[in-house]
Parts: C-alpha cells; sequence; structure tokens
C-alpha cells in the first residue's frame, strides 16, 4: 500500500528560518589615505580597518562606540594607514590590549573568534 504525506506530517517537519541580512562590503583606501594597501571592512555597522592583512582599527558601529586603534608595531607604510584613521598617537593601545578589544567586540556582534 502506498503512503502519502497529509497536512499534519508536513506541518510537524521543522521550517527553516529566515536570517538577517547584513551588508558586507571592503573598500580601499580610508580617510583620504590613498596609501596601497589599506582597507576598511564593513559588516553591517562594525568597520574594521586593515593595513596590508593586519586589523589595525575598529568601530563597533553603536552610537557612541570610538575608534580603537593600535600602536604601529610594523613599517612605514603601517604608520601612515595609521596616521589616517588615528593621527593622535597617545590614544592608541598596544596590540595586546587591541586584540582582546577586538574579539570581544567580534564576540558581541555574534562572530566566534578563532
Amino acid at each position: 500500500m502506498e503512503q502519502t504525506n497529509t497536512g499534519q506530517e508536513q506541518a510537524s517537519k521543522p521550517t527553516a528560518t529566515a536570517k538577517p541580512r547584513i551588508e558586507v562590503k571592503v573598500e580601499h583606501g580610508y580617510a583620504g589615505n590613498n596609501e596601497p594597501n589599506n582597507y576598511i571592512l564593513t559588516i553591517g555597522k562594525m568597520s574594521i580597518w586593515f593595513s596590508y592583512e593586519t586589523p589595525v582599527a575598529f568601530c563597533g558601529g553603536n552610537i557612541g562606540d570610538v575608534v580603537v586603534c593600535r600602536q604601529n608595531e610594523w613599517s612605514t607604510t603601517t604608520g601612515k594607514h595609521l596616521n589616517a584613521i588615528m593621527p593622535n598617537k597617545k590614544a592608541r593601545i598596544t596590540g595586546e590590549e587591541f586584540t582582546k578589544q577586538l574579539n570581544a567586540m567580534l564576540e558581541k556582534h555574534g562572530f566566534q573568534v578563532v
């Protein structure tokens, strides 16, 4: 005997939950900086600035959030990138503290840091 699906059986199957849509974009250059190898990654309202492949600054995207920028530990070119983001060198934080804060911000936005 052939079995057929009834409406009741179909209703008990789990349905997919719609996921929120988030705009993601990558832009070359920031703060009027035409130097090579500098990018800003924007995910929703969150922004992360990169020098080459290294994150060097971020902003969480909420009202009142400030740009967090790390100290220069690299080349003159990265120094130019950092100066375009945050000219006040005294406001920059150590690499270790920057990594902690960046990871915390990413986790707050639901990303798993690996």
